[in-house]
């Protein structure tokens, strides 16, 4: 039986604070930020909860300079994997699961019709303003 794998992940949220770009020694762009993604829903007696989770993201090249134009609050949709942090902190080691953004996506909140998106050129998609069909 053949077995199939994959590490991906999407997610739609608010980003937690202003980015703040850095070019590494290998003159790559990277960028790290965390995301607030909300998830509300309705009990059986009528009321209404929501839950915040936080994840943290990290981005490399194009999508690190996409993600590094981004502020505090702005509504973004970004596609990845997941990836585990190790270190340690008071003799304890410590594990953090993160995802590293393969694309970011600007979504308006004005707007019902997303931006296009930016990647890193590998599952790049066809954005308002390209004359072409993208098959």
């Amino acid at each position: 039986m053949a077995k199939f794998y994959e590490n991906d992940v999407r997610y739609a949220g608010l980003l937690g604070r202003d980015s703040d770009p850095k070019i590494l020694e290998s003159g790559d762009a990277f960028c790290s930020n965390s995301l607030a993604v909300q998830k509300s829903w309705k009990d059986k007696a009528g009321e209404w909860h929501s839950r915040t989770t936080w994840i943290r993201i990290k981005a490399f090249g194009y999508s690190a300079q996409k993600l590094g134009k981004c502020l505090k609050g702005d509504n973004i949709y970004i596609k990845g994997e997941t990836e585990d942090s190790k270190w340690m902190k008071n003799g304890e080691e410590i594990i953090t699961q993160e995802v590293i953004c393969r694309s970011v996506q600007i979504i308006p909140m004005d707007e019902k019709k997303p931006a296009a998106t930016v990647s890193n050129g590998a599952d790049r998609l066809v954005g308002d303003d390209d004359d072409e069909m993208p098959y």
